[in-house]
């Protein structure tokens, strides 16, 4: 069952990040930017070589950092050195941001991994999670992971991000509608779906918020689309503008 907390007010994508501003996504200013407007925090995690959970979005460096190559080749030491572009923040761990955070503001933590046998950064995210005591999330696109979080971090609220297996020609590998949403919903324990703004509704989507189950859409990124998240969602994911 979804906490009340989870559809409770929307959730600012990577944070509330505004290059113009010198604020980059998944930085702790967009995530302090989040919490003084009143929104969640949506942000991503990724595995280090050291099998540690570092912020971030990109499996490789380059488009947000001056340097190039790809995270997982990192320790989290040495990421955190690392400067965001066009700003005076770095990358973080996901310790660091939770400790930040401190249960101010819900979050949404998206496991970004292509691997088929989940392992340490799942076990980095649940650990983190498990030590900390405000309004937190676990999802990922990847269905083997979040079966993960629901074998070995049962406590802890998950969710599936979701899309269709193909969209404008191109393979989602990681999408898990080429199984019917509710049985891998069912695999993982979902206590939510996450699904793409740009599909909904689905007939899926429809059926699971009449069985009682939430839906998040993302990433919705203009004003004039908020009245179609909050017809065919229960709560949604936003970017470049405020709700």
């Amino acid at each position: 069952m979804a906490p009340p907390w989870l559809t409770e007010r929307p959730y600012a994508h990577r944070g509330l990040h505004d290059p113009r501003l010198g604020i980059p996504e998944n930085s702790i200013a967009g995530f302090e930017a989040a919490i003084e407007s009143g929104y969640g925090i949506e942000l991503d995690v990724q595995e280090t070589r050291d099998g540690e959970a570092v912020v971030f979005h990109d499996y490789k460096l380059d488009r947000l950092t001056p340097v190039s190559g790809a995270v997982a080749a990192r320790t989290l030491s040495d990421l955190r050195m690392i400067p965001l572009k066009g700003s005076e923040q770095h990358i973080e761990s996901l310790d660091e941001v939770l400790k930040t955070v401190a249960g101010r503001t819900p979050i949404l933590i998206e496991v970004k991994t292509r691997k088929l046998r989940p392992g340490r950064l799942e076990a980095a995210v649940a650990r983190a999670v498990a030590a900390y005591s405000g309004p937190v999330a676990i999802m990922s696109f990847n269905i083997h992971s979040m079966v993960w979080f629901n074998k070995e971090a049962s406590a802890a609220t998950r969710g599936l991000v979701a899309t269709r297996w193909r969209y404008g020609g191109r393979d989602l590998p990681f999408s898990v509608e080429w199984l019917p949403l509710a049985y891998n919903a069912k695999r993982c324990g979902a206590a939510f779906v996450a699904y793409d703004f740009r599909l909904i509704p689905t007939p899926e989507t429809q059926a699971l918020r009449k069985s009682g189950m939430p839906v998040l859409t993302w990433t919705v990124k203009h004003p004039e689309d908020s009245k179609k998240a909050e017809e065919f969602a229960d709560g949604m994911i936003f970017e470049g503008w405020k709700p």
